[in-house]
């Protein structure tokens, strides 16, 4: 997400003059609706990607409690100080986006409340960072996941936007694990083996919910079956990703089936975008064409509303596929 917070930053420059309130205001008032979409994307992406991990859970060899929130750091932006006037922190966290069907949904946290608190842990004795350093952002949610594993459930003091200060405790639930994260780095979309990273032009270009849960989990099945492992032991040869990368669209299917999306809308996403994106002679050997994924993805989808028809949902995809 650093990138992101880069580019966004580029909208926070302002002249090498006094540090006036009024050019302080300026700055916030000028940042304030980038800010507000970014929050929006990072919800749909958030609520996309808790959707998805929560409905296979059963099937997924690795698992761990989530709530669905992702917290925001006024210090990986450029300017802090614009972001927390936008927000009106007193300090650097906020609630950035919470999952639909969450436990944090659930539990009343709303996007833009102040966080005080993680348990015992005052955010405000954390260490300070430079601007657009991420990775305090990433010891929070470290820290709320430490919380979650140990004891099934995590205590969140906040603030919300007239001043009042709340404790949640809000409960994890069994989801695959990975985390969301919006990118601008052109990528489209990846997979590390703990993250689902999606550029942001990606989602956008997909309004199509449906379209957009078949971008995410084609990646999300990536981190399910171990391909980043498997490739950094054995090979990275262009056969090899080649064969990951079909075995993520054929699973894709069924994750997006349980999670209550249509099978279908594999197909439809590989008419729309892929194909959109298609290089056609000039594509590398690790990717297919967006027509054969589209077959593939039509082929898979057959196979889903078959065992539809045999048994309920959650359906165990685990014997068409290997870890």
């Amino acid at each position: 997400m650093a990138s992101l917070r880069l580019a966004l930053a580029a909208l926070l420059l302002a002249p090498a003059l006094p540090a006036l309130a009024l050019q302080a205001q300026e700055r916030a008032d000028g940042i304030g609706p980038a800010l507000r979409a970014l929050m929006a994307e990072d919800a749909r992406l958030q609520s996309i990607g808790w959707r998805l991990a929560r409905a296979n859970a059963a099937f997924c060899a690795n698992t761990a409690p989530g709530i669905g929130l992702l917290v925001l750091d006024a210090g990986s932006f450029g300017d802090p100080g614009a972001i927390r006037q936008v927000l009106r922190l007193t300090g650097d966290f906020a609630v950035d986006a919470v999952a639909a069907g969450s436990p944090a949904e659930r539990a009343g946290l709303r996007a833009g409340s102040e966080l005080l608190a993680i348990g015992a842990l005052r955010l405000d004795t954390l260490p300070g960072v430079a601007p657009r350093d991420y990775r305090r952002a990433v010891e929070v949610h470290d820290r709320i996941d430490r919380d979650l594993a140990a004891g099934g459930r995590v205590v969140l003091t906040l603030r919300d936007a007239s001043g009042q200060e709340t404790v949640a405790t809000v409960t994890g639930e069994p989801v695959c694990r990975s985390r969301f994260e919006l990118s601008d780095d052109g990528k489209r979309a990846a997979a590390d083996g703990a993250r689902v990273i999606v550029d942001r032009a990606a989602l956008t270009r997909n309004p199509d919910d449906d379209a957009a849960a078949t971008l995410v989990a084609h990646e999300l099945a990536h981190n399910i079956l171990g391909h980043p492992a498997r490739l950094d032991a054995t090979s990275r040869s262009p056969g090899a990703v080649a064969a990951t990368e079909r075995e993520a669209d054929r699973l894709a299917v069924w994750l997006i089936a349980n999670a209550g999306y249509p099978p279908e809308a594999g197909a439809r996403f590989a008419g729309h975008y892929l194909r959109r994106i298609d290089a056609g002679l000039f594509r590398v050997p690790t990717h297919d064409g967006w027509h054969e994924r589209q077959a593939l993805y039509r082929q898979e989808a057959e196979a889903v509303r078959l065992a539809q028809r045999q048994t309920q949902l959650p359906l165990d995809w685990r014997p068409r596929f290997r870890r």
